[in-house]
């Protein structure tokens, strides 16, 4: 049972870092591809919308593999010990 609190722990925790680790990589890179702002809300209309789908998927895309991973590996872990 204390296994499980603990791994309920590590991929919240985990989750919660990725979101915020990818959000602000993808920041970065889109500042300096683009040389604008990221958008903030992709559903304004003044946002190109090949400007706003690009955005949401690639945030949506990475922060899912990247969670998918990251709960795998902390199962696994447990797993073996």
């Amino acid at each position: 049972m204390k296994n499980r609190n603990i791994n309920k722990v590590a991929v919240v925790a985990g989750t919660m870092a990725i979101g915020f680790g990818v959000k602000h990589l993808i920041n970065s890179v889109w500042r300096k591809r683009t040389g604008k702002e990221e958008a903030v809300n992709p559903a304004d209309s003044n946002i190109k919308l090949t400007e706003a789908l690009g955005w949401t998927l690639s945030i949506s895309v990475l922060t899912g593999v990247l969670n998918t991973l990251y709960s795998r590996g902390v199962h696994k872990l447990n797993e073996g010990s």
